[in-house]
């Protein structure tokens, strides 16, 4: 499983929070990929996570074409504080993940915590975000916050969920 998008959005933190359970006040800038595994038991399956924390900067993304092979999903994540910026590169984003075929990949809007404070702002953030959804065929769209765990389990499990739906027995 993946986590991508832009540098800054957030990612280093919502994958901590999910496997650490905390936030991460002293995150530094992801150079390539970080590694982490994760077990989680579901009604009818315990399933270990490899999840794979890609850089977002511009300069290090030629080395992720390597590491989206063989992955079975991926988290494409867009700061709701700053919407615009992260737009530029969503088709950069989309075609990178699914350079080796369409796999599931669940839009996440993050720092929930801090768009909340500004209605307006975050309205207009979930109106191009819902639009990006339609357009490039998201499996589904949430808001989370790492600082509050706000969603971050809930947006994990709709990617696990699809995942081991498609996996055949």
């Amino acid at each position: 499983m993946i986590t991508a998008g832009d540098g800054g959005v957030g990612k280093t933190t919502l994958l901590h929070r999910y496997v650490e359970g905390t936030f991460a006040t002293d995150t530094k800038v992801t150079l390539g990929v970080e590694f982490a595994l994760k077990t989680i038991e579901l009604p009818e399956n315990i399933v270990s996570l490899q999840l794979w924390d890609f850089s977002g900067q511009e300069h290090l993304r030629f080395m992720l074409e390597r590491y989206v092979y063989g992955a079975n999903g991926a988290l494409f994540m867009m700061d709701l504080n700053s919407i615009e910026r992260c737009l530029r590169n969503v088709e950069i984003w989309w075609n990178l993940l699914n350079k080796h075929g369409k796999i599931p990949v669940v839009l996440i809007g993050t720092k929930y915590d801090l768009a909340e404070e500004n209605t307006k702002k975050l309205e207009r953030a979930r109106n191009h975000v819902l639009n990006i959804q339609e357009k490039y065929d998201f499996l589904e769209y949430i808001e989370t916050s790492s600082k509050t765990g706000y969603n971050v389990e809930q947006a994990f499990h709709i990617l696990v969920n699809q995942i081991l739906d498609q996996v055949v027995y």
